[in-house]
């Protein structure tokens, strides 16, 4: 799913793919998605990864994309459940395995892969984070015109998940009442404001990141 922004003055808009979400069963505190697909290639691709675990009660320790070390954008542990966002600039190739290792083990664990193009930076602009049971809010988020946000969300013993402030791109359950979920946005104007995530289920946990 391409989401175009459009150009305003000299700077090109940022703008993004979703690629695609894969989840685990697996018991284990390291899961490796083979062949993740990453998107068209292209010299000002960022790939952005969103993740989710449940049932280790942990913290994601790190995240590799195609044997690269990605860098933590944001996360957030509540409970039993963790839930973050890794970037990392890769020009070449359409897929990738992408492994990601937490510190302790997980029941079961999920991404969402993304591609921005032509942003300013790797660096987001901005990062929030929120939890809560039926759900979650990412407070005091601030976005450039021609931007992109995304988020990811962890979210156990609920349902199909509802957004404010993103358009959902993935809603699944990955085992035993535990979702991964997750949503975007091109920001074609300058704001600021809150991200929310309705899971309906006694934890959730939220993650927000923004690129210009």
């Amino acid at each position: 799913m391409f989401k175009p922004s459009i150009q305003v003055g000299g700077l090109s808009p940022a703008t993004y793919t979703y690629n695609a979400s894969y989840k685990s069963t697996n018991n284990s505190s390291s899961y490796t998605f083979s062949t993740a697909d990453i998107g068209a290639a292209d010299s000002s691709r960022i790939v952005a990864v969103g993740i989710m675990g449940e049932g280790g009660g942990s913290t994601i320790s790190s995240v590799t994309i195609g044997g690269n070390g990605a860098t933590e954008a944001a996360q957030i542990a509540y409970s039993d459940n963790v839930s973050g966002i890794y970037y990392l600039e890769v020009a070449a190739g359409t897929t990738a395995d992408i492994v990601v290792n937490f510190t302790a083990s997980q029941n079961r664990a999920g991404i969402s892969v993304y591609s921005i193009y032509d942003a300013a930076s790797a660096t987001p602009e901005d990062t929030s984070t929120g939890s809560g049971t039926t759900s979650a809010t990412a407070t005091g988020l601030a976005w450039s015109a021609d931007s992109v946000s995304i988020g990811v969300a962890a979210a156990s013993n609920g349902g199909v998940s509802e957004w404010t402030g993103l358009t959902e791109d993935y809603d699944s359950e990955v085992e035993s009442s535990a979702y991964l979920t997750s949503a975007s946005e091109a920001n074609t104007s300058a704001g600021s404001g809150s991200v929310v995530c309705t899971s309906g289920g006694n934890r959730t946990a939220l993650t927000v990141a923004i690129w210009r």
